[in-house]
């Protein structure tokens, strides 16, 4: 991680350095059927980048990779590529493959073996372990480095990014998947192994995609991270974790970091003062328009350690969320600025907000993030269930009682949804879900805490923009899932654990939509919370250890007592930054209505423009929409049309 040149951020967004780096991997599955296929050779493909192994000339690399974040190791036929962020001498590399291929099963003529077991080194990265007979590719476990896959004409071909597949391969939008995104962000049985893209799938996170000549695509799942240890044992892994995260971070030279007062993000900067010399700069984002309730508490906080160096950068009206960053005269709605996303993500509508804080500290070798906290060190709602299906009566009483006085609702209704979902499959309740896209009677109105108690939770107004057809789409969707796929539905866990997943895949697109910008302005931004070796050491801990009901993260706190001050990680509030949204879309309207008169979701028939105007009309009152959905939903709009514009 060399030090990138220091960025200014005023009138203008940082000059962008490269385009998002990635790999690519194309192995020949059968032989020819006709002249016009591709040839045997992977360069007839016109695959981007370059070799980086004489013997394999289908696997490559390109885009504009940070110095160190492409590493190889060879021990005898098998040849090892790391890409991303993964902190580890090249001596320890040599090692790890060495020890892969010698106890894990993995030869020189195949690609047999344990590839998910091989490297548990800090960091986020996608590993990729080469043989003469194929490769094995294994994702980050969050997914932050995720894998895509496209198979055509005899080839099969994985890749760092969908749209790279969809151009190669003729993959045209998905529009079933855009509307389970919307408005069954909640329901991973409809999106989360594909892309964006028809026929692209994605991997799940942590597993290893195989890819040997003359065979399909293979994907070898990992093993579980969710347990039931207590938290004490928890705590001590979790400090370990992610302290070396921090200090190996450190070690590899100047480290700003995310100060928002909040604990994440907070804690990270403290631990990366103490990990090594000199002072480490705090950057807390504040919205005078729009107060969060964080910078009194970042501020306080900053003066706990004279080596933290703290920045308050103040957000702008062009700052706010949904802004076009774009000229008023443009008549595109689609910002050149966002045609780089390979998937849609919220973050694409708040990006000169993301690249605010990014820009403000100059040059240093990486930036903190606290993504993915709020991930991995508490629950969902759905942890109720899970301690209801574990007979735990009195538990469930006193967590029942808690959350019922912090949301405002009865302690006896979240008992009763509670052992409602317990003793429900998610096979069954997936088909309940079907029903009720089908007919079209999932409630509207503002979702309540209480609906995080279940299986699958839609977002009740979102379903009421898509078409009859697109909630038909979703059903069919549905149903298949809940018989072709219901021992692996049933057997996947408890409601909790998959909503864990959930959250962590959303954090982990978050993160790698900031990575990607933060990349195209010379700033490499790391998240430690979303490292492999935290995520388990968090996941491992029983869900309701991890909760706290009267708010704050007992799982933090117990792992960094006596290293981070108790007036840290004792912060029981979270700040709230839903009113920047409200002041942006009112800002945006007559943009966001132009939208939809001549939309590309309408023309996919994917929403109803008339039902999302309504909601529109809502959001700008300030009455309350489903905030997360809305975002999903103009991102998706924006990126569809940037696939419009390209083609044209």
């Amino acid at each position: 991680m060399n030090p990138s040149p220091a960025t200014a951020y005023g009138d203008a967004a940082p000059p962008e350095v490269g385009a998002a780096p990635g790999f690519v991997v194309a192995i020949r599955e059968r032989a020819a059927r006709s002249p016009a296929e591709p040839s045997t050779a992977p360069e007839s493909l016109g695959l981007p980048g370059a070799p980086v192994w004489s013997a394999l000339p289908g696997l490559r690399v390109y885009g504009a990779w940070r110095p160190g974040q492409v590493r190889s190791a060879a021990y005898r036929n098998v040849r090892m590529v790391v890409l991303g962020q993964c902190l580890v001498s090249d001596d320890g590399l040599a090692r790890d493959l060495r020890d892969m291929v010698e106890h894990e099963g993995i030869r020189g003529d195949g690609v047999e073996g344990r590839v998910d077991r091989g490297l548990d080194r800090p960091g986020a990265y996608v590993c990729i372990v080469a043989t003469h007979g194929g490769v094995s590719i294994r994702s980050d476990l969050a997914g932050q480095y995720p894998v895509f896959v496209s198979r055509a004409g005899g080839w099969a071909v994985a890749a760092s990014h969908a749209h790279l597949l969809a151009r190669l391969h003729g993959r045209e939008p998905d529009a079933t998947t855009a509307a389970a995104r919307i408005a069954c962000a909640h329901v991973p049985p409809l999106w989360a192994h594909r892309s964006s893209f028809h026929d692209v799938e994605r991997v799940p996170g942590g597993a290893v995609l195989r890819l040997r000549p003359g065979l399909p695509p293979a994907v070898q799942g990992t093993d579980s991270p969710f347990g039931t240890d207590p938290l004490v044992r928890g705590a001590r892994t979790l400090r370990d974790a992610l302290t070396e995260a921090v200090a190996a971070r450190r070690a590899a030279g100047a480290v700003a970091s995310d100060f928002s007062g909040g604990l994440d993000s907070t804690t990270l900067a403290f631990l990366a003062a103490r990990s090594g010399d000199g002072t480490v700069t705090g950057v807390t984002y504040h919205h005078p328009a729009a107060p969060a309730g964080d910078l009194a508490h970042a501020r306080r906080f900053a003066g706990l350690d004279d080596r933290l160096r703290h920045i308050v950068v103040e957000g702008r009206h062009d700052t706010l969320p949904f802004d076009r960053d774009a000229d008023p005269e443009r008549r595109t709605h689609t910002p050149a600025t966002w045609w780089t996303d390979d998937e849609p993500v919220p973050g694409m509508l708040a990006r000169r907000r993301s690249l605010l804080r990014l820009a403000a500290v100059g040059a240093v070798d990486c930036h903190l993030t606290g993504e993915g906290g709020d991930a991995v060190l508490g629950a969902p709602p759905a942890y109720l269930a899970h301690i209801a299906s574990r007979g735990h009566a009195r538990t469930l009483a006193r967590h029942c009682l808690a959350q019922a006085r912090r949301h405002d609702t009865s302690a006896a209704a979240l008992a009763a949804q509670a052992l409602r979902t317990a003793g429900t499959s998610a096979a069954e309740a997936l088909l309940r879900l079907a029903v009720a896209l089908r007919s079209g009677t999932i409630a509207e109105g503002p979702a309540s805490w209480i609906d995080g108690v279940t299986w699958w939770p839609p977002a009740g107004e979102a379903v009421s923009w898509l078409t009859p057809a697109a909630r038909g789409a979703l059903a069919d969707r549905a149903e298949r899932a809940a018989s072709e796929d219901k021992r692996h539905l049933d057997g996947g866990g408890p409601a909790v654990y998959l909503a864990t997943a959930v959250e962590l895949r959303h954090s982990a697109d978050a993160q790698r939509h900031l990575r990607e910008l933060g990349h195209r302005h010379g700033v490499d931004v790391h998240a430690p919370f979303l490292d492999d070796r935290v995520v388990r050491a968090c996941l491992a801990v029983a869900p309701q250890e991890r909760v706290d009901p009267a708010g704050g993260k007992p799982l933090l706190a117990a792992a960094l007592r006596g290293t981070v001050s108790s007036t840290v990680l004792g912060r029981r509030t979270k700040g709230d930054y839903t009113r920047e949204e409200y002041l942006g879309v009112r800002r945006a309207e007559p943009w966001l209505r132009g939208l939809w008169a001549d939309s590309a979701l309408a023309d996919s028939g994917v929403v109803e423009p008339a039902a999302v105007l309504r909601s529109l009309a809502r959001f700008t009152a300030g009455v309350a929409v489903p905030l997360g959905a809305f975002r999903q939903l103009v991102a998706t709009e924006v990126w569809l049309r940037a696939r419009r514009e390209e083609r044209s």
